[in-house]
């Protein structure tokens, strides 16, 4: 008789470069797929007390990788409530002896995975970071504090686990996903995206060979308007809909066709950006969210009338600082905001405001289709000089940033 396993989805929408996917094939099981809604995790912050974590974009983007995947796998169970409750709900349900998912990072992901092992046997697989962490030259306690010393040491001994392609299993499940319904999008959003993991692919064979724009990534990074001057990876990494392993074999790929240089390996370092992160989250857990920073060095500024009343008005776009508020409003307006856009952003809240960093935070998280909790909260400490940053100030003068990245304007008469 045919053992039945569960493979539970979480921020992994896709059936490539799927570790814990391939596991489960590779058991031979009946394998019963279930991705989890947590509505616990829309849970207003004292930051943003009218706003849920999980914003209508991002909602609406992961339920179109949702979707994706269930019709690509036949069947998948939708289900909304704590991941421990629902699986063993399912487990008792279909008979399954084992639990298969990708490792979460953040916090809250490691905890409901030890929520679920302390009931079900639960097989957890590494597959939402391009470096294993057991190919690491330490261990994650000893991560280094600074990113340069992180990445010249893993360069050292360079080593990335092959793809693990997609494969079929026996799935006899009903299709139970329901697409949120698409809400209006600004005519000014230059690149509207769409979750699912065909869409990723879409994006990824463009941004190569579609237009070879990965041959001037390094010079273009740091545009503000429109589509192809940055890689647009970031929301299909984020749900999982787009593997890091996957995306650097394309480039590697790409570089064998067209020739690597600067640009090409500064895609890969962005890569190994978002894995420090991913490490740091690992390492530090809750103290990812402490107001003092992951080391305590500066006390954690008050949230008193005058901090949230420049928060609100950061919120609104109506600082008075006009680059600023452009950002702002493209972030309201769209759910997307450049790199150079939310550390021009952050850095006003924080060091011009004088604003506790995780307000700032909060509102990325709602607003970000593309929001990461492990490089969302990375970032934010970085910029704050609470994190792994060698620098105590790390502030950025918007005018000065205006002039050299939208010396006539255009950026900001687009989003006034």
């Amino acid at each position: 008789m045919t053992s039945t396993v569960l493979v539970w989805f979480r921020r992994d929408l896709r059936l490539t470069d799927n570790p814990a996917w391939h596991a489960a094939c590779a058991s031979g099981a009946r394998i019963v797929p279930v991705f989890i809604e947590e509505p616990w995790r829309r849970e207003r912050s004292v930051w943003t007390p009218d706003l849920p974590a999980l914003g209508p974009r991002r909602e609406q983007f992961i339920a179109e990788g949702v979707f994706a995947l269930q019709e690509a796998l036949g069947g998948l169970l939708v289900r909304k409530g704590r991941p421990a409750e629902v699986l063993a709900v399912l487990a008792k349900e279909y008979g399954a002896e084992r639990v298969y998912c990708t490792a979460g990072h953040a916090p809250y992901e490691v905890q409901d995975e030890s929520e679920v092992a302390a009931q079900l046997a639960l097989e957890v697989h590494e597959g939402g970071t391009l470096l294993h962490p057991e190919d690491l030259p330490f261990d994650i306690v000893d991560l280094p504090q600074v990113f340069s010393s992180f990445r010249r040491k893993v360069e050292k001994r360079w080593t990335v686990r092959p793809v693990a392609e997609a494969r079929t299993a026996m799935v006899d499940v009903p299709k139970e996903a329901a697409v949120v319904q698409a809400g209006a999008v600004d005519a000014r959003l230059a690149f509207p995206v769409h979750g699912s993991f065909q869409a990723a692919q879409t994006r990824l064979h463009h941004y190569l060979d579609g237009t070879r724009a990965l041959s001037t990534y390094k010079e273009t990074r740091n545009g503000l308007l429109g589509s192809d001057y940055s890689s647009k990876f970031s929301p299909w990494l984020a749900s999982g809909a787009l593997g890091p392993r996957e995306t650097y074999a394309a480039i590697r790929s790409y570089e064998g066709r067209h020739g690597a240089n600067d640009s090409t390996y500064w895609l890969i370092f962005e890569l190994l950006w978002r894995d420090y992160f991913a490490f740091v989250a690992r390492q530090f857990g809750r103290r990812l969210y402490a107001g003092s920073g992951l080391r305590g060095v500066k006390p954690a500024p008050k949230w008193n009338s005058r901090a949230q009343r420049a928060f609100a008005s950061w919120c609104a776009g109506e600082t008075g600082q006009d680059f600023v508020d452009a950002c702002m409003h493209e972030l309201a307006a769209t759910g997307f905001l450049s790199n150079r856009g939310r550390q021009v952003a952050a850095s006003y809240l924080v060091h011009d405001l004088g604003v506790d960093w995780r307000a700032g935070a909060a509102w990325f998280e709602h607003h970000l289709i593309d929001h990461d909790p492990a490089s969302n909260a990375g970032n934010w400490l970085y910029i704050a000089g609470r994190g792994n940053d060698p620098r105590p100030v790390r502030r950025f003068n918007p005018e000065g940033q205006a002039e050299r990245y939208d010396p006539d304007g255009t950026y900001r008469r687009a989003w006034a």
